[in-house]
């Protein structure tokens, strides 16, 4: 499990680098949009790392612990208003 952390982590730090490489190169720019296609990209595959080798996990302890099961159940709250924005209708997204 700890690997499976560091892993993401490390995704979180390089999706926060492209960020901040779009931030300069501007999303209109060609560059700038190939970054803003690896950030979606990336983006994808973590959030697909975390429901696949994540949750289960943490799931599975919430058995146990009511006080992770209450907050597991708030983050999936939040992740569902989160993954009901759809990427092909923000107008970022409409320039990768």
């Amino acid at each position: 499990m700890s690997k499976l952390v560091e892993d993401l982590k490390k995704d979180h730090t390089a999706l926060v680098k492209l960020l901040d490489e779009i931030k300069v190169l501007g999303t209109a720019s060609p560059e700038g949009k190939n970054k803003l296609q690896q950030v979606k990209t990336g983006l994808l595959a973590h959030l697909a790392k975390e429901d696949k080798e994540l949750y289960p996990v943490l799931k599975k302890a919430a058995e146990k612990d009511a006080k992770l099961k209450s907050l597991l159940d708030l983050f999936a709250k939040d992740m569902d208003g989160i993954s009901k924005l759809r990427w092909s209708s923000s107008p970022i997204m409409q320039m990768v």
